[in-house]
């Protein structure tokens, strides 16, 4: 029979900290999502489970009474309780957090079960009691004897997992627990420590921006890049057939020229249509987009030459091998068309980006030279661009959360936390001075040091909190990375839920 709970005389800390978490549902019920009910049945019924991962050897598996499936649940209905619908977007989210938090806590376990320790009794009692207060946040021994034995026995179960799984995080981690002013648990750090990084946020630098943004690339320089190089917008009429192999490509070729399959049904029936449509046209029906997914140029000029209506030898494609058939011949571009100037502004921006930003440095180098003559302002107005003005701020890479970040609120700034030439050619300018026009995102920007700033240290009361919680951070960035973690979640949720694949 289970031992009775005596109340504390006084709250301790740790039941307190676990009374949050281990309100993790137990449920014999596994959550499916909508019209996903069929296939989870029918992969019972088979002796099928779904396998997301393991870690060494421990398999996590979607089925009722698995830690993997109570998560699933409990995060189902922590989105229902909260007014988020559930789709499949919703689902994805759900799933990929149960998996991450099913993984974290069989790592952390199988380390505390490394190193021997285990809750004891009256921990376990501590965190399972705020599951028998009454309304008025006492224990009620009513509320306990009307539980029975089998839920209190899982409560208890489920709270020596938790508590398990708090000491490794705290040990490892750290938490808000002080003894005397310092960290009880998780890494230390010195005063000099403290107080070097501390310093990094005193040297400041404010600045104004002039950026050219690369979205506002001219038509009319689109359409004269187009004259310059016709060949790669000529309009194709192509359809393709591709398979993944090579024997397989050459033995279907040889079928379509004994006649024996007809090109139209290889689309249909064999093609994996990784560059074409449904109907087997080309899904980048220009030669650049030929270029793109052919392995040898030349390969692309032999397939523009061929006669309308015939087919070409099996060709390298940038995945598989394909065989192309010329359904009509190449069309001229016509430069002086809307449509065709917008089909060479999308392929700039997305193959030819450094011919936009090239464009836009030219640019920003006649700004700095009439910024030098007049003014900055003058050179803004000059060149229709809005001014943005940064107030002082530090170097902080990956802004850290131990000090002052990089300004949220400067659009033209976005990316900059992460990039380290940028922030180095920013913070090596000297007051009233012009940088060179460098690329930040979407931008060709030419920065102007306003003002070089010596603060105070920064307060870093909090230096602690935040270093639990960066460890915390990287760990669950990493966890997949831990030796004896498997991670076949995309694979196997794309394949159970997206596909509905129950028979492979």
């Amino acid at each position: 029979m289970e031992e009775e709970i005596t109340t504390p005389k006084k709250a301790k800390k740790d039941g307190a900290k676990i009374g949050a978490v281990i309100i993790l549902v137990i449920s014999a019920i596994v959550f499916i999502p909508a019209g996903g009910s069929i296939l989870f049945e029918s992969l019972s019924h088979a002796g099928r489970t779904p396998v997301f991962g393991s870690y060494k050897g421990q398999k996590i598996e979607y089925k009722a009474g698995t830690e993997f499936a109570d998560r699933v649940s409990y995060m189902a209905e922590l989105y229902k309780a909260y007014g988020q619908d559930l789709n499949q977007n919703t689902y994805y989210s759900i799933f990929t957090g149960a998996f991450e938090g099913t993984l974290r806590s069989m790592v952390y376990s199988a380390a505390v079960k490394k190193a021997n320790w285990s809750a004891s009794k009256d921990a376990v009692n501590r965190a399972i009691l705020p599951r028998f207060f009454d309304e008025n946040g006492k224990y009620s021994e009513k509320l306990y004897n009307q539980t029975d034995d089998a839920a209190k026995a899982e409560l208890r179960k489920t709270a020596a997992t938790n508590l398990a799984f708090m000491r490794y995080n705290d040990d490892v981690m750290g938490s808000d627990t002080k003894v005397s002013g310092n960290p009880m648990y998780g890494l230390k750090a010195s005063s000099k420590e403290k107080s070097f990084i501390a310093a990094m946020d005193s040297t400041k630098r404010s600045f104004d921006l002039a950026a050219f943004s690369t979205n506002d690339f001219p038509a009319e320089e689109a359409a004269k890049y187009g004259k310059a190089n016709p060949d790669k917008f000529r309009k194709l009429d192509i359809s393709a057939v591709t398979l993944d192999g090579e024997d397989e490509i050459k033995a279907l070729s040889k079928q379509i020229k004994n006649n024996e399959v007809t090109f139209d049904d290889a689309i249909s029936e064999k093609s994996t249509k990784y560059y074409t449509g449904t109907d087997g046209k080309l899904s980048v029906p220009y030669y650049y987009g030929l270029l793109n997914i052919i392995q040898n140029a030349e390969d692309a000029e032999k397939t523009v030459a061929l006669a309308k209506g015939a087919v070409s030898d099996p060709v390298q494609t940038k995945s598989g091998w394909t065989i192309f058939r010329v359904d009509s011949d190449a069309k001229a571009a016509d430069f002086t068309d809307e449509a065709t100037v917008n089909t060479v502004l999308e392929y700039l921006k997305s193959s030819e980006k450094g011919y936009i930003e090239n464009f836009y440095s030219e640019r920003a180098k006649a700004f700095i030279s009439e910024a030098k003559l007049s003014s900055f302002d003058a050179a803004c107005e000059k060149f229709s661009i809005t001014k943005a003005d940064v107030a002082a701020f530090p170097v902080n890479y990956g802004n850290s959360p131990f000090y002052n970040s990089t300004p949220s609120d400067v659009a033209e700034l976005a990316g900059l936390s992460t990039n380290e030439a940028v922030l180095e050619k920013m913070f090596k300018l000297k007051k009233d001075e012009m940088s060179e026009p460098f690329v930040l995102a979407s931008n060709v920007i030419v920065a102007r040091c306003t003002g070089v700033q010596k603060d105070a240290p920064a307060d870093l009361a909090n230096f602690d909190s935040n270093v639990a919680q960066t460890d915390q951070s990287c760990s669950q960035t990493n966890l997949k990375r831990f030796d004896g973690v498997v991670d076949d979640f995309m694979t196997t949720y794309f394949k159970y839920f997206i596909s509905g694949d129950e028979q492979n």
